[in-house]
C-alpha cells in the first residue's frame, strides 16, 4: 500500500465517518461483497418503528403464509413517564457501508436501538449507534475497531463485519475488553481463540452458527436431498479463498463421504477476484462428478451467471450467498433459477414467528419498494441476527444490573462488570416465539466454557447454540429460487422470480427441485419464465 493511500486513510477520519445516533449507510452496488461502483454520500436518518399491530388486525398475505401468532409479548414503544437519562450508552456498530450484508447488519441494529429506546431504554438510559466504515478492508476494519473502543468509547460492539476482517481486530477485544457480538462472521477460527484463551476473549459473542456448523448443514441437505433426490454419489467441491469459505469446506470433505455417503473427487479453490471460470467448470467436468458443490460468499455473482452462460451440464448447489438478497434477479439478469443458499438464520424465506415476522415487516416498510426503495429491501440473515444480538447484550445488561463494561460513560472497563456481564450472556435464552407445531421458530443461546456440541463433539464457546431441528438451537436453513410469473399477493414481490426455504422440514414452504425440473418449463402449476439452458 503506497505512504499516499495511507494518508488519506488515517486514523482520524473515522471521527468524521462516524455516524452518531441513527446511522444508516446509503444505497448502491451489486451483492458481491462489495459495490460495482464508487459508493454514495452515507445518508444519515434514523428509523422510527411503528407499535406491533393490534390483535384482530389483519397482517399482509406474506406474515399469513409463513408465520403463526403463538409467541411471547412484542416489545412494545410506550409513553414514558420522564425523560430517558443521559448520557445514553454508546452501542458501536462495525461493518461495510457498501455491501448488503453490512447494510442489512446496520439496519437491524438502529431498529432493534429505535424499539429498546421507545420501551424505556437499558436501565433507564438510551441508547445511541456510533458506526465505523470497515470496507471489507483488514487494515480499515482495525482501525475501526480502535475508534469505537477508544474514541467513541463503545459500552458494546456489534459486528456485521466479514470473517477475514474480524481475525484482523479480534486481539482488540483481549485488549480493550468491551463486549462484541459478531452477527455475519462464521469464522471457527475466532470462535477456536474464545475455547483456547477464554479469560482473554470471553468479551466475544458470535450470535450466528459458525463454519462447521455451515458444514453440518451442507452434509446433512446432500444427505436427506441430493442423495435422496437426485440419486448423486460424486461431487466436485468448489470454494473461494476466504476464511470463512476454508473453515466450511475443512468440515465438508472430512464428513461428506462417511455421512452422506458422497465422495468428493476433486476439491477446487479460486481467487475471489477470478474472472473467466471456464477453466474452473472445465475440469469440475473433466472430473466426472455428479455435482459441484460450491461455496462462495464473496463477489458470487460472477460464478452464478457464467454457470448459466457457459451451460454447464453439472448440477450445482451448495452455498451462494448471492441468494441471501432479493436482488439476486436484478444482480444475474433473471438467470438464477435454481440456486441454493445454505445460511444461518433467521432467515426471509420461511416460516417464522410473530416477532421475527414484525421487524422483517418494519425492515421492509423503511427500506423497500414501499418506503426508500434501497438495496437490500429484504434483510440479509445479518439483519435478523444484528437486530436479536442488540436484545441479547441488552438482557444480560439488565439483568446484571450493571451494564455492560464501564462503570460510568468514557471510563475504564471494570472487569467485575464484565465478568457479570459475560455470566448473564452466557445464560441467555431468547426464544422470540414459535411455529406451527408450538416449538421454538428460533433460539438465541450461547455455549458455555467447556460445553461440547452434539454434532461436532467440540467446544463453541460463546457461539450461538446450533440445531437444525431449532428445538435446543438455531439451525442451518437452506432455501432456493424459484421462477415465477403469479407472485404473491403483497407489495414487495417486484421481482420475475421469488426464494423459498426447502430446509430443514420445520422451516420449509416449498419442496427442494432439482435444477433439472425448470428445464422442462413448469414448477407444479406455475409456469417457468427466464430460465437459462442450463437447466
Amino acid at each position: 500500500m503506497s505512504n499516499e493511500k495511507m494518508e488519506r486513510r488515517k486514523f482520524l477520519k473515522y471521527a468524521a465517518t462516524a455516524i452518531i445516533s441513527g446511522a444508516v449507510a446509503g444505497a448502491g452496488g451489486f451483492y458481491s461483497g462489495r459495490a460495482g461502483a464508487a459508493a454514495p454520500k452515507i445518508e444519515v436518518t434514523t428509523t422510527t418503528v411503528t407499535a406491533a399491530p393490534k390483535e384482530g388486525v389483519r397482517e399482509e398475505a406474506w406474515l399469513e403464509r409463513t408465520c403463526y401468532m403463538a409467541t411471547p409479548p412484542l416489545p412494545e414503544p410506550v409513553k414514558l413517564t420522564e425523560p430517558l437519562k443521559e448520557p445514553p450508552w454508546i452501542c458501536g456498530w462495525i461493518g461495510a457501508f457498501d455491501t448488503d450484508s453490512g447494510r442489512s447488519s446496520l439496519r437491524g441494529v438502529q431498529i432493534a436501538i429505535d424499539e429498546i429506546n421507545a420501551a424505556g431504554g437499558v436501565l433507564g438510559r438510551p441508547i445511541k449507534l456510533v458506526a465505523a466504515d470497515a470496507k471489507e478492508d483488514v487494515e480499515e476494519a482495525i482501525k475501526a475497531y480502535e475508534f469505537l473502543a477508544t474514541e467513541a468509547k463503545a459500552d458494546f460492539i456489534i459486528s456485521g463485519d466479514i470473517d477475514d476482517d474480524t481475525m484482523g481486530w479480534l486481539p482488540r477485544v483481549a485488549e480493550y475488553r468491551i463486549p462484541t457480538c459478531d452477527n455475519w462472521t462464521t469464522a471457527i477460527r475466532a470462535i477456536e481463540r474464545v475455547v483456547a484463551e477464554y479469560d482473554k476473549f470471553k468479551p466475544y459473542f458470535m450470535n450466528c452458527v459458525d463454519d462447521w456448523f455451515y458444514g453440518v448443514g451442507m452434509t446433512a441437505f446432500a444427505k436427506d436431498e441430493l442423495v435422496k433426490k437426485m440419486g448423486f454419489k460424486t461431487a466436485v467441491l468448489l470454494w473461494e479463498d476466504t476464511t470463512y469459505a476454508h473453515g466450511v469446506a475443512e468440515w465438508v470433505r472430512n464428513n461428506l463421504a462417511p455421512e452422506a455417503g458422497i465422495e468428493i473427487l476433486d476439491q477446487i479453490v479460486y481467487d475471489v477476484y477470478t474472472v473467466d471460470f471456464s477453466p474452473i467448470y472445465r475440469r469440475c467436468m473433466a472430473s466426472g462428478a455428479d455435482f459441484i458443490y460450491i461455496i462462495s460468499s464473496v463477489r458470487c455473482v460472477p460464478p452464478t451467471v457464467q454457470y448459466v452462460e457457459l451451460e454447464v451440464p453439472l448440477a450445482m448447489p451448495g452455498i451462494n450467498v448471492a441468494a441471501d438478497s432479493q436482488e439476486l434477479w436484478e444482480d444475474t439478469g433473471n438467470r438464477c433459477a435454481g440456486i441454493t443458499v445454505g445460511s444461518a438464520s433467521p432467515v426471509a424465506w420461511g416460516k417464522m414467528d410473530k416477532w421475527t415476522a414484525r421487524y422483517l415487516k418494519n425492515y421492509r416498510d423503511i427500506w423497500g419498494v414501499g418506503g426508500k426503495n434501497i438495496r437490500p429491501k429484504t434483510p440479509q440473515f445479518s439483519g435478523f441476527t444484528g437486530y436479536y444480538a442488540v436484545y441479547n447484550f441488552v438482557r444480560a445488561a439488565q439483568r446484571s444490573e450493571l451494564g455492560f463494561c464501564r462503570p460510568a460513560p468514557g471510563e475504564r472497563v471494570d472487569e467485575s462488570i464484565l465478568n457479570a456481564f459475560v455470566t448473564e450472556m452466557e445464560k441467555e435464552d431468547l426464544i422470540p416465539g414459535y411455529l406451527d407445531d408450538k416449538g421454538p421458530a428460533y433460539r438465541f443461546r450461547y455455549y458455555k466454557p467447556g460445553e461440547k456440541d452434539p454434532y461436532t463433539g467440540y467446544a463453541h464457546t460463546h457461539n450461538v447454540c446450533f440445531d437444525n431441528n431449532g428445538y435446543i438451537g438455531n439451525p442451518h436453513q437452506w432455501w432456493e429460487f424459484f421462477p415465477d410469473v403469479l407472485p404473491p399477493k403483497e407489495p414487495y414481490h417486484i421481482y420475475p422470480g421469488w426464494a423459498y426455504c426447502v430446509y430443514p422440514p420445520r422451516w420449509k414452504l416449498r419442496e427442494f427441485t432439482p435444477p433439472t425440473e425448470f428445464k422442462k418449463g413448469s414448477v407444479g402449476s406455475i409456469p417457468i419464465v427466464g430460465v437459462g439452458k442450463a437447466w
